[in-house]
């Protein structure tokens, strides 16, 4: 292994020492580490720093210390590169992460002797559209989330599934979510948890003004279209928590499968459902 990226959550306060300590067990195995600049700046480490459109070149793997929310950084900085992500857990529930710190330097080794498996994760593109133009583009690992401003009223929508009417919901917003993303925003608005070993598109609305308020699961084939029919009002479509598209009027919103994907790294051979009931078990603890 000649390069790798460090994605830390500095917010977190033991982050900063675990980071130097990694960053000098790669060098002292002459592997060149990239760190985004801001975070470079702030370890005192500006020879590491790199622009965040360049982490992603000339390396064979991510190392993100922290939770899901930084895995998800992570993933943008990839864009759309299918380079291996090793999570190391530092938050609470983290879905996404393989390990803990406890085994993070046993980890690497395994990995520099190529001892582990690599789990696919499918994504979702998103196309804001308006007439002939494009307004926004973005990917999703977890979620697109077509949605309401803050004090408005809710929403009206009409979906369709691959150009065929579907049906018009009135609703604070809808959720689009993977396999993966069904542990996250989708489970909070009442949606049903899916091993991320399928393959699938999950449609939830945000509190919907109607009788019917369940998941709508559709095949990874579909291409979905959401048409805003609350013209005076702003709609906000987000991917995975990050706003990119805020305003009106536009045509539609595209969702479908993305042709990219993530891989991360596997270790433990635990697996989804083992996985679950760990995590089952600390939200019950709360």
């Amino acid at each position: 292994m000649k390069a790798v990226a460090i994605v830390p959550h500095l917010g977190k306060t033991e982050v900063a020492s675990i980071t130097r300590d990694v960053v000098n067990w790669l060098c002292e195995r002459n592997i060149k580490v990239k760190i985004p600049e801001d975070e470079a700046l702030t370890l005192n480490r500006p020879d590491l720093g790199y622009p965040e459109e360049k982490i992603a070149e000339d390396i064979e793997l991510v190392i993100v210390l922290g939770g899901d929310g930084t895995i998800l950084r992570a993933v943008r900085l990839l864009r759309g590169s299918d380079i291996p992500i090793l999570g190391v857990n530092l938050g609470k529930f983290g879905f996404l992460s393989e390990i803990e710190v406890k085994d993070l330097y046993p980890a690497l080794t395994r990995i520099m002797n190529k001892d582990f498996s690599l789990q696919k994760r499918m994504m979702l593109d998103c196309e804001v559209v308006q007439g002939r133009k494009s307004l926004a583009k973005h990917m999703a690992l977890n979620e697109i989330v077509v949605g309401r401003g803050v004090r408005q009223r809710l929403l009206e929508f009409d979906v369709y599934f691959n150009d065929e009417f579907f049906g018009r919901y009135a609703s604070d917003g809808l959720i689009f979510a993977t396999p993966t993303g069904s542990t996250a925003y989708s489970l909070s608005a009442g949606g049903p948890l899916v091993s991320p070993d399928t393959r699938l598109i999950l449609m939830t609305p945000v509190c919907p003004h109607s009788l019917f308020n369940r998941t709508v699961i559709l095949n990874d084939t579909d291409e979905i279209k959401v048409c805003s029919k609350s013209e005076q009002l702003r709609v906000t479509v987000s991917a995975d928590g990050m706003i990119i598209f805020e305003g009106k009027p536009f045509d539609f919103v595209r969702v479908s499968t993305s042709a990219s994907s993530i891989s991360l790294v596997k270790l433990n051979g635990r697996n989804f459902y083992t996985l679950l009931k760990e995590k089952l078990a600390i939200w019950e603890s709360f």
